[in-house]
Parts: C-alpha cells; structure tokens; sequence
C-alpha cells in the first residue's frame, strides 16, 4: 500500500513483473476504484477491467487487449442506466 505525492493512494497485487490488480484513490482527479490488467511483459501495461466512481458516476468497464472499451454500464444520479456493448474493429 502506498499514497503518493501526486495525492493518489494504491494498493496492488503484482505479478512476476507488473501490477495485476488495483485499488486507487486519486484526490486530484476524483476517482475510486479497481482496475485489472491484462498479463503483459513488464512495462507494457493493457487495463482490461475499470470498476469506479467519480463524483456521482458509478461505471463498469470492459476493454480488449487494444485498451479499446468493449462493454460498459454507466450510472450517474438518478439518471437511467446506459448499457455499452461494441463489437470488435475489423482488422
């Protein structure tokens, strides 16, 4: 567990050789939360799970292996939930 002087808070669980899993708290930004990441060799970080709030956001975030948002669910205020779902980009 760390906080850092960019006012962000982290607790990880690591693998070999990169985080695997996240809870952050970020003061400047707002956000709270949990992100997984996709196994990749070190330094190449690919985020493939987004759970979090900011403000009065809640949103659950799915991402491919191209970082590119594939399925989510975002609920703000009393406001109806908005259900995401994209299909792969043709190569």
């Amino acid at each position: 567990m760390s906080f850092l002087d960019n006012g962000r808070g982290v607790i990880a669980l690591d693998r070999h050789n990169q985080d695997a899993v996240e809870m952050i708290v970020n003061d400047k930004t707002g956000f709270a939360g949990l992100t997984m990441n996709y196994e990749k060799p070190f330094g190449q970080y690919k985020e493939a799970v987004r759970i979090g709030t900011k403000g009065t956001q809640v949103w659950w975030a799915l991402s491919d292996t191209s970082e590119v948002e594939r399925a989510s669910i975002y609920v703000k205020d009393q406001q109806v939930p908005k259900l995401d779902l994209q299909a792969a980009k043709s190569k």
